[in-house]
C-alpha cells in the first residue's frame, strides 16, 4: 500500500509540476529567435506551408550566413538574401496564391 502511495504521489507531483508554465506566445517565441514579430509570423507562415514546424523550418541550412533554403529549381538560396513570400509573389506580378499553385511554395 506505501509502494502504491508514494508511486501515486510522485506520479501527481510530476504531472502537475509542468502545469504552472504559460505556453509561449508568438512575440516570446519572435524574441527568442531574434525577429520582430512580424518577421516571425512570416516565417511561420512559411513553415506551414512546407509542412515544417517553425523550429524545423529556422534551422534549416547552418552556414555562417543564417541557414539556406532549397529552391524549387534546386538550388541553395541563402536566406539573408531571401524576400519575404508576399514580396516574391509581388515581383512576379502574381497573387500568393499563383506564386504557390507555380510551385514557388516557400520564401
Amino acid at each position: 500500500m506505501k509502494i502504491f502511495s508514494l508511486a501515486l504521489i510522485s506520479f501527481s507531483a510530476l504531472t502537475l509540476a509542468g502545469c504552472g508554465q504559460q505556453p509561449m506566445t508568438d512575440a516570446d517565441m519572435a524574441a527568442q529567435y531574434g525577429f520582430s514579430l512580424e518577421e516571425f509570423q512570416e516565417q511561420k507562415e512559411a513553415a506551414a506551408r512546407m509542412n515544417m514546424t517553425i523550429e524545423d523550418h529556422l534551422s534549416m541550412g547552418g552556414d555562417q550566413d543564417g541557414g539556406a533554403h532549397m529552391m524549387p529549381d534546386g538550388t541553395m538560396m541563402k536566406n539573408n538574401e531571401m524576400k519575404s513570400h508576399e514580396e516574391a509573389a509581388a515581383d512576379m506580378g502574381m497573387t500568393v496564391e499563383e506564386h504557390e499553385a507555380a510551385g514557388h511554395m516557400g520564401h
